[in-house]
């Protein structure tokens, strides 16, 4: 199915995947000339010429679903029709709350996050309109847990990074216009970083990775084109800590590659994509999580809409499954490492 839907892709231009890199590599542009700048990433708003908002034959429905890592099955765990609560509108940014048996959710189109029973399937605004005081979200989107804080930080569409305490649902600008000091960052993908106590975000215009002081928010450059050597990322997605290492791993569409960046040095490397390991090649990844205890990662590729695991050692990537309904449109994924599956937000 991977080679056939990849020999489609190439032959019928505008129904296929030569298309969505071409509309992947204009997006930044059209987004921030009909937006004057304030989205710096057409991840921010509705792509329909890569996302189709309704799906063909059918009616739009944003879920989470889980892929089971041991038998590369999907199977739904909320949904309009599995766990009670509001429903989602764009479920977007995903993360595991493992010591509340909960999965919270940023959803794009209500500006709310949610909470997930990870059993029932039950869902409950957490913060957004009418629930938590403070800054307002206008496009909520990848988001990493502050245990210790008992927070979450969220990218808010490319223009600020918010805390919201989860206790109350109270969101506060950490870094943004006029909050915090250091160099100007649009924020995309992000990642908490409990060792060293920051917020690694990337931007996508300048091509690089900052860190963020939760309390301050101070802003530093980790790595780009001034700091740091090895290949830079054109059009980086999302990231994936190995706290116990100092290194952050990061996928890039453009590139079509996994990159490993040394927290320490700013150093950038390229792990698996082109020349750099065995397997089918990436078409288009989008999403990554870091598995621990089997020393890998793993890798949505929206292009194919394959989960695929890349063997940190070797770079070898190997397709465990996908190319269904249960893993397109997909914009967050997350480790449930104690139930051996990936949650997908899906639209």
């Amino acid at each position: 199915m991977r080679k056939l839907r990849g020999f489609v892709c190439t032959v019928i231009l505008l129904g296929g995947c030569l298309f969505d890199d071409l509309a992947d590599s204009l997006g930044d542009t059209i987004c921030t000339a009909f937006t004057f700048g304030l989205v710096s990433d057409c991840d921010s708003l509705p792509d329909t010429s890569i996302y189709p908002a309704v799906p063909p034959g059918g009616v739009a429905e944003s879920e989470v679903v889980a892929f089971l890592l041991g038998v590369s099955l999907t199977e739904p765990v909320s949904d309009a029709d599995r766990g009670d609560g509001t429903d989602f509108e764009w479920a977007y940014g995903i993360v595991v709350d493992g010591a509340n048996g909960r999965a919270l959710v940023t959803d794009r189109d209500r500006a709310s996050l949610f909470a997930v029973d990870l059993v029932t399937g039950n869902r409950t605004v957490v913060s957004g309109p009418g629930h938590g005081s403070g800054t307002t979200l206008i496009g909520p989107g990848p988001l990493d847990l502050d245990a210790a804080r008992n927070r979450v930080y969220v990218s808010d569409f490319g223009r600020a990074v918010v805390a919201i305490d989860l206790a109350s649902g109270g969101r506060t600008t950490v870094a943004g216009p006029g909050v915090g000091s250091g160099p100007v960052v649009e924020p995309n993908w992000l990642a908490f970083d409990p060792v060293a106590d920051r917020i690694l975000v990337t931007d996508f215009d300048t091509k690089a990775l900052f860190a963020i002081n939760p309390v301050t928010g101070a802003r530093s450059l980790v790595s780009g084109a001034t700091r740091g050597g090895g290949p830079i990322f054109p059009a980086p997605r999302q990231i994936a800590l190995d706290p116990a290492t100092g290194v952050l791993y990061l996928v890039d569409s453009a590139e079509k590659a996994l990159f490993a960046i040394d927290l320490a040095t700013g150093d950038r490397s390229i792990v698996s994509g082109g020349a750099a390991g065995a397997g089918a090649p990436f078409e288009n990844p989008r999403l990554v999580v870091h598995d621990t205890a089997l020393m890998r990662v793993l890798v949505m590729d929206a292009g194919f809409d394959d989960l695929i695991a890349v063997d940190l050692a070797t770079g070898a990537r190997t397709v465990l499954g996908g190319d269904g309904p249960a893993t397109t449109d997909t914009w967050g994924m997350a480790l449930d490492a104690s139930r051996d599956r990936v949650l997908l937000a899906r639209k």
